[in-house]
């Protein structure tokens, strides 16, 4: 019985062992991550090899939208006043009565030096994921040496872009992803969204 119970505590102790050693090196690779991306950030106006506007390359930028909300309008405008060189958006759509694709010419006349496309003729969403099908609109058209593909619910920061671009400075980068930060808002529901974002989906970006 004795050593029933000592081998119950060994694996216990090697159980607890291994978790503090995987979150220890999470937080280490976390530092070391972060300390990057200070640095990138600081480097990306002049020191990471793109001194001349011209030689940043061109990103096209893919917007699936599904849903018809006056809320989503205001994050649409957020990716026509990014701080970037050369950059197109294809906004697509789920259907040409939605109210948002007005509002996308609108903008484009407003900001003449972003060069907008507006599909609305997704695929049948009898099969699929719909925000999947809805992109797939631009796939044959994108002319970009990058794609960024943003849901209808991100808020672009005038530097998305070039804090994005300047990680693909390492050679073993082929692939950005940005973790979503979630806004702030007096409610319930926006709080559980909150401790979703910050703990359990904030994870896997470590």
């Amino acid at each position: 019985m004795l050593e029933l119970w000592v081998f119950a505590l060994l694996v216990l102790l090697i159980s607890v062992t291994i978790k503090i050693a995987v979150h220890s090196t999470s937080l280490v690779q976390g530092l070391i991550f972060c300390k990057k991306r200070e640095i990138n950030k600081r480097n990306m106006f002049g020191l990471n090899g793109f001194e001349d506007p011209e030689t940043w390359p061109r990103v096209s930028i893919i917007k699936p939208i599904v849903v018809d909300d006056p809320k989503v309008k205001s994050l649409i405008e957020t990716y026509f006043q990014i701080d970037y060189p050369k950059y197109d958006i294809h906004f697509c759509f789920q259907s040409n009565s939605n109210s948002c694709i007005n509002f996308v010419n609108q903008l484009a006349k407003q900001y003449p030096k972003v060069k907008v496309f507006v599909h609305s003729s997704p695929l049948p969403t009898n099969f699929g994921n719909r925000k999947i099908m809805n992109a797939t609109q631009a796939f044959s058209t994108v002319r970009g040496e990058l794609i960024w593909i943003a849901d209808e619910n991100i808020y672009a920061v005038v530097t998305s872009l070039k804090e994005m671009v300047t990680q693909f400075d390492e050679k073993d980068v082929a692939c950005v992803h940005q973790l979503p930060l979630w806004k702030y808002r007096d409610s319930i529901e926006n709080s559980i969204n909150m401790i979703f974002f910050y703990t359990h989906h904030s994870r896997f970006y470590l």
